[in-house]
């Protein structure tokens, strides 16, 4: 009797170690493809469809895309969006950083270091990790820096206003459009997000937005009258949204600390 029931344990514990070799080395892996939180809708397509490349193609709407690409990346933390947009847009319009530690003889701005030097001395770095930038906060972070600073509360422009000083800017390649918006206006998921503006589509009327939260969401040509309506949605203290346009072409070479326009 003993002998029949360790050899039935025995052959219990041998089908238990075969299934499991079996599954580590067969079975197949898992796809971590990056998801994509709430499919594309009348409000928004992704960058690389069909229609999605027809447009970047054929925009004359694009001066400094691709400056905006080489530099482009995802945000590090939930409330960086921000910040991951003002260093893709300083990057992209060779505004020079502090030495950076992590960056071996670069200049590169980046997210870690974000708050060194003027900027750091600017805004308060804990109030920002917890609760993200406002257009006025941005607005005083990119006036530290050598760059003309214009920056437009939506709400206070008419649509048409609103489209074409972003159309002028995005066919100038020394100027750089980032932008506040609300998600919920494009039936994405989330509130308040700051991305940069890289072209504009006359014909189908919708803009280029590189989207810094790329675990969630794509770049995607966002519908224009929408795009717009989500800079003028106001945030939770009735404040409106909107954008601002960089421009380095008058201090180029210079790394003076200028008290911009606002």
């Amino acid at each position: 009797m003993y002998r029949c029931i360790i050899s039935s344990f025995s052959i219990f514990a041998l089908l238990i170690l075969s299934y499991t070799l079996y599954c580590h080395f067969y079975s197949l892996p898992e796809n971590h493809s990056p998801t994509i939180v709430t499919p594309p809708n009348e409000y928004w397509m992704e960058w690389d469809s069909q229609e999605g490349l027809k447009r970047q193609e054929t925009s004359q709407y694009k001066a400094n895309l691709f400056k905006l690409l080489r530099f482009y990346e995802s945000q590090i933390r939930g409330t960086y969006c921000g910040i991951a947009t003002a260093v893709v847009a300083l990057n992209s319009l060779s505004i020079e950083s502090l030495k950076s530690q992590y960056l071996e003889n670069s200049y590169l701005f980046t997210q870690e270091e974000f708050f060194e030097g003027k900027i750091g001395e600017t805004i308060d770095p804990a109030r920002t990790k917890k609760q993200g930038l406002t257009l006025n906060d941005m607005a005083k972070v990119m006036k530290t820096q050598p760059l003309m600073v214009n920056a437009y509360e939506a709400a206070y422009f008419t649509d048409e206003e609103i489209r074409y000083k972003i159309m002028t800017a995005l066919t100038n390649p020394n100027q750089t459009v980032i932008a506040l918006y609300h998600r919920k206006e494009l039936k994405q998921e989330g509130a308040g997000h700051w991305s940069p503006v890289a072209a504009y589509d006359r014909k189908s009327d919708s803009f280029l937005i590189l989207d810094v939260a790329r675990y969630k969401y794509p770049p995607a040509w966002v519908d224009g009258k929408a795009f717009i309506a989500a800079m003028k949605a106001p945030n939770d203290k009735g404040v409106s949204r909107g954008f601002l346009i960089l421009d380095n072409s008058s201090f180029k070479g210079t790394k003076a600390v200028l008290n911009a326009e606002w």
